[in-house]
């Protein structure tokens, strides 16, 4: 709805609760006119015939009133409705029916197009949201029996239902003339939407409706339509009968030849999986044979693009390739391995080295991707992030926008260009497009960050919780230790006692004796195994003053970049005010000031590049050391299991001992001989060895193990008191992190 007209105080018409508003548009034939009623606050479009009856031909009467008549039957979402005429208003009519319309406040779609952000197209989500409401829109009329024959983005109309943009098509043709004059005025500003055969004045079916839906998905998708848009009719309508099967663009090369591709331009908002297959629907319906454009394989158009608009897809943003990886997958047999291969062939990142998340920082499954894919694909966002985990993986390479942004800075110097203000417009909307998707695609930056940075504390919890487990352990360990000790060194002189007082030969008991000395090494192997437990402790605070450092950053708390978000604007604002400038000077500023824009945009991202890259890495550090001091955990744990079991077979082996001595004793039997399984762990010992002097080393090892049982304790109580140090440091640390 164009050429809005709103009438003065003295002009407006005020009929009962009606107020009469602003002129919506105001075509050869007909206006429409606003009208809002105070009482119930609603708003309709009131569209009248501005011909008087002695004007139209019988037939064109007969067509208006047949075409208002059939608006009035219409129910469809995505068309226009009639609505009755209220009764105060009918005091406008004339001999000719009007009709009353739903009011569409959003504007139409042409308006949307000559907006500088789309000036090579709309986003994804838009496209999908524009094409599945219009081909709706149009296969109603179809199973209507009505050919719309003027489709077109001014013939679109949006009106924001629940917070949603919905599109429908007006102007069914109703005031279409059928004599010479008439037929030429139809066709002012529509011509480049038409079917071929309506040019060849063949008699035409709905399929020339199908060849005005390719043009103008065309042009939501690209912001041009395809064939030398810039060129005079005379130029592109052999363009278009010239062109093959398959065939969805073309141009006039500046010799004369004409040049065609089977494929969209590079400069879309479209992700590559349905940018693939959103070509193979365009060149079915770009067929210049009206027969081959309704149906393909067996299916008609509409259905094929409702199977591809359903295709499940997720968007993956790779940091460290600095691009979105758009992969299609079958919800019905999705399996990660899958995922991992094709993120492999599109990223160069091997499946082990792959680190998938989602927002939250989560490790990505096929229940999450099943569950949420339709509401990150429907906005047309990033839903997962994939971090490269090789040792490689923190080295970011040079995003493709970037070197398209380079592309630009060198084309837009070129004062070659300026003298042909089509081309350097066109410069001028790539250079807009270009840093419009560099943003875009850089603001994933952050949240990547977020995302890798959230990964992490989520690790944490559980690795505080094994190695506060672990300290419990050891000190149990420690505790079974001083009772075993105790243990040995008073059975020690319970032995040196036992034989004083029964004169036993040095031989009878030496085996004992060598057997219970293995106490100290387990003394000795408790005592490193609590100084492990107390370097981990050490370095899982390390690992979490590092995590702390980085929620410090602006990267952290995942505050989009807004700096990169006004250089944007202030890019759009130049192409949009350059578009209006004609001068040479004029055109050569806007080109210096684009430069200008650019190379700052560049500067900037390599700014927080330069910026986030050592957290990156020392992030990814952080993921690795994780990792080590989870198995390092694991391997103590069974160390001290080890222990504890070590402990309790000698303890046990030593008591058996103390047994079988007691019962020789006891049965006047030879002097105690080791039981033939206890035997073969005992060493050997010398007969020759004199009691005196074995009870003298005894004694000694005795002393000497009391010490290093003090000594150990006073260790163990340092230890102790470090890990506590430790632990409320840890503690602290969370805290911290938590409430950041």
């Amino acid at each position: 709805m164009e050429n809005m007209v709103k009438p003065t105080e003295e002009d407006r018409l005020i009929i009962g609760c009606w107020t009469e508003g602003k002129v919506l548009d105001r075509g050869t034939f007909g206006s429409i006119t606003l009208w809002h009623n105070t009482k119930t606050q609603e708003t309709i479009a009131l569209k009248k015939c501005l011909r008087g009856v002695a004007e139209m031909t019988d037939k064109l009467r007969e067509r208006w009133v047949q075409e208002v008549e059939i608006l009035k039957k219409l129910d469809h979402p995505n068309v226009v409705k009639g609505l009755p005429v209220p009764e105060p208003l009918l005091v406008l009519a004339s001999s000719l029916p009007f009709l009353a319309m739903e009011y569409c406040s959003g504007g139409n779609l042409r308006k949307v197009l000559q907006r500088p952000e789309n000036s090579c197209g709309l986003h994804e989500r838009d496209v999908r949201c524009v094409l599945s409401d219009v081909t709706a829109g149009l296969q109603y009329l179809h199973s209507n029996h009505i050919i719309h024959r003027d489709l077109k983005p001014e013939n679109i109309v949006i009106k924001e239902v629940d917070g949603k943009a919905v599109y429908k098509i007006i102007d069914l043709g109703y005031a279409k003339e059928f004599d010479q004059s008439s037929l030429c005025n139809s066709f002012v500003g529509t011509l480049q939407y038409l079917a071929p055969e309506l040019f060849e004045k063949k008699p035409y079916t709905r399929a020339v409706d199908l060849w005005s839906l390719g043009i103008l998905a065309y042009e939501v998708i690209t912001g041009q339509r395809p064939f030398s848009p810039t060129a005079s009719p005379a130029q592109w309508i052999p363009l278009v009968h010239n062109k093959k099967s398959g065939d969805i663009r073309g141009d006039i090369a500046p010799n004369g030849d004409r040049c065609y591709w089977k494929t969209l331009p590079s400069e879309t908002c479209l992700t590559s999986v349905f940018k693939k297959d959103i070509e193979k629907w365009l060149q079915i319906l770009l067929e210049t044979q009206p027969e081959q454009r309704s149906r393909h394989c067996g299916l008609t158009v509409f259905e094929i693009l409702e199977k591809l608009l359903a295709q499940p897809t997720v968007h993956v943003f790779c940091i460290g390739k600095m691009s979105v990886v758009s992969v299609a997958f079958n919800s019905e047999d999705l399996f990660m391995d899958s995922l991992s291969l094709a993120l492999k062939d599109a990223t160069d990142v091997a499946p082990a080295d792959q680190l998938l998340l989602t927002e939250s920082g989560r490790v990505a499954d096929v229940k999450y991707i099943k569950d949420h894919y339709k509401r990150f694909q429907e906005a047309g966002e990033v839903m997962l992030y994939l971090i490269d985990t090789s040792d490689d993986g923190h080295k970011e390479e040079e995003s493709l926008w970037l070197q398209q942004l380079h592309y630009c800075t060198t084309r837009l110097s070129d004062s070659r260009t300026y003298l042909k203000s089509i081309e350097i417009r066109r410069e001028w909307a790539v250079a807009a497009y270009t840093v419009r998707q560099s943003v875009q695609t850089f603001q994933n930056v952050p949240r990547a960050f977020r995302s890798f940075q959230a990964h992490l504390s989520s690790e944490i919890p559980a690795l505080q919780k094994a190695l506060s487990s672990i300290h419990v352990d050891v000190n149990k360990l420690t505790a079974m230790m001083k009772v075993v000790h105790e243990s040995y060194t008073t059975d020690v002189e319970f032995l040196q006692d036992w034989k004083r007082s029964k004169g036993a030969s040095s031989a009878d008991t030496a085996s004992l004796l060598k057997q219970w000395c293995v106490c100290d090494d387990l003394l000795s192997d408790v005592y490193n195994q609590r100084k492990k437990v107390e370097y981990y402790f050490n370095k899982f605070n390390k690992l979490c003053t590092i995590l702390e450092e980085s929620q410090r950053t602006p990267y952290g708390q995942c505050t989009p970049l807004e700096i990169l978000d006004d250089i944007m604007a202030r890019m759009l604002q130049l192409y949009e005010k350059g578009k209006q400038k004609r001068d040479y000077g004029s055109v050569s500023s806007t080109c210096v000031d684009m430069c200008g824009t650019i190379r700052e945009l560049d500067q900037e991202q390599e700014r927080v590049m330069k910026h986030v890259s050592p957290y990156m890495r020392s992030m990814l550090g952080v993921y690795h050391e994780l990792g080590n001091l989870h198995h390092s955990i694991k391997k103590l744990s069974n160390r001290i299991v080890s222990i504890s079991q070590g402990l309790s077979t000698k303890q046990r082996q030593r008591q058996q001992s103390i047994w079988n001595l007691l019962q020789s004793e006891s049965t006047c039997v030879q002097p105690v001989v080791p039981s033939p399984r206890d035997q073969t762990l005992l060493p050997a010992v010398d007969s020759s060895t004199s009691w005196s002097s074995l009870c003298q080393q005894m004694d000694e090892q005795l002393k000497e193990s009391r010490a290093q049982c003090s000594e150990a304790d006073t260790v163990f109580e340092l230890v102790d008191a470090n890990i506590a140090k430790l632990e409320k440091e840890c503690s602290e640390l969370l805290k911290s992190m938590t409430t950041k």
